[in-house]
């Protein structure tokens, strides 16, 4: 029986599975599940929600899952001084990006200097930053009206919209999805002056008040009323209730 001559690969071949092994290991995007979250330093340890799929020796196709990845950073909106912090809880769903350098060392600066990474990894799993909020087609959110920002919680118990033009209201749980009309449509300087009120007329009234001394008729001694000073409220501090 004759031999068959060696066959050496095709350059194509040769070349897709260079390209197919180096593909393997870049890491661009993927979601992942939120196994840990510290609220202080704004870090989760994340399992990413991919297989990985690969070839074997035999052309055998394998899959096997990613590991947890520890200690990623947690991206929230935030710039000219102010921010929004999300509850972050086990099981929620985040977007994982890859850096396309290393950031250990960004990681330890203010930000805001040019470094060298002095590291030649590149996409490395280990350089995620989470992304929160990634929805799916079951898991999300019910919008009550496209026009508002909303902030609000995803069970419909509470909800804070901002109009156009700066009007805002509350919205509870069963409530209308947007205000009815004759709805009073509150807004922040209003707010104010409400306060105001509160402070220079209402409660130096109120700390004005006396309680005749005496015997009431059931025999029960009457004291004096006594007042104490208290921060006054500011806007900040006054919470809607339901």
């Amino acid at each position: 029986m004759p031999l068959l001559p060696n066959r050496e690969p095709e350059i194509a071949e040769s070349l897709e599975a260079i390209f197919g092994a180096t593909l393997n290991e870049l890491h661009t995007a993927m979601p992942a599940r939120v196994e840990r979250y510290d609220s202080a330093n704004q870090r989760a340890d994340v399992k990413p929600v991919f297989l990985r799929v690969f070839l074997d020796e035999d052309g055998n196709e394998q899959t096997y899952e990613y590991p947890i990845v520890t200690d990623v950073p947690v991206h929230f909106p935030r710039g000219g001084g102010a921010f929004i912090h999300l509850p972050i809880s086990v099981g929620d769903l985040v977007l994982l990006v890859f850096a396309q350098r290393s950031l250990d060392r960004y990681l330890e600066t203010d930000g805001k200097q040019i470094i060298d990474t002095q590291d030649a990894r590149r996409h490395h799993i280990s350089d995620a930053v989470a992304f929160a909020g990634l929805a799916t087609s079951k898991n999300k959110v019910s919008v009550s009206t496209a026009a508002d920002l909303i902030i609000g919680l995803e069970d419909g118990s509470g909800e804070l919209h901002v109009q156009p033009g700066g009007k805002f209201y509350f919205r509870a749980k069963g409530g209308a999805a947007t205000p009815a009309d004759g709805d009073a449509l509150v807004r922040l300087s209003d707010l104010q002056k409400l306060v105001n009120w509160l402070n220079k007329t209402l409660l130096p009234a109120i700390k004005s008040i006396t309680v005749p001394t005496g015997t009431g008729p059931s025999g029960v001694p009457i004291n004096t009323a006594s007042f104490t000073d208290a921060p006054a409220p500011t806007a900040s501090t006054i919470a809607s209730a339901n």
